[in-house]
């Protein structure tokens, strides 16, 4: 009776575990990646859009970035954006691009990393705690409306339950890879 509830219940949940790892993906750990600019947002003749939009990213090595823009009007704007993300990264324009030298990770910025990467994680918990909650009262009014026993409501809240501590250990597990990439020297 549940199960088409608790699947779609399921892949929220999965969904907040996928952006958690987006998230981490944006969390620096020394390498240069281009995910690391993926939450920049450059002003476009007055929208702000990607910065993957008006230029291709690339790794040139494993300490740069290369950020080559469509529109060489937009390389002030998109060098004030980088700076204004605080990614503790600083942009070189030589010729028509962009060049970033992801500097060596201190000891300070990285147990900031780490601060980061917990507060992201808390914030996957919340989502996934909403979700327990809001999927506890579906199977309380779909108990009502179909007619069921509470025995059958209780097996449904049991499975949730089920689901939600897999997606923590999941989560547990992401945090912890994450915590050990960035103190790793």
């Amino acid at each position: 009776m549940y199960e088409d509830l608790l699947k779609s219940l399921e892949k929220r949940m999965r969904q907040s575990l996928e952006s958690l790892g987006r998230a981490f993906a944006s969390i620096r750990t020394g390498r240069a990646h281009p995910s690391l600019l993926e939450g920049v947002l450059v002003d476009y003749h007055g929208v702000d859009v990607p910065l993957n939009q008006v230029g291709t990213i690339s790794s040139v090595d494993s300490r740069t970035l290369s950020i080559n823009i469509w529109e060489r009007e937009l390389l002030g704007k998109v060098e004030k954006a980088i700076q204004k993300a605080d990614l503790g990264i600083n942009p070189v324009i030589r010729g028509g691009a962009l060049y970033i030298t992801i500097p060596q990770l201190t000891s300070d910025r990285r147990l900031k990393m780490v601060k980061q990467a917990r507060a992201e994680c808390e914030q996957a918990r919340i989502a996934l705690r909403n979700i327990r909650r809001d999927g506890r009262e579906q199977l309380k009014r779909a108990t009502r409306e179909a007619g069921l026993s509470e025995d059958d409501e209780e097996r449904g809240q049991r499975q949730l339950q089920k689901i939600l501590d897999g997606c923590m250990v999941e989560l547990s597990k992401e945090l912890e890879g994450k915590e050990q990439e960035l103190t790793r020297i």
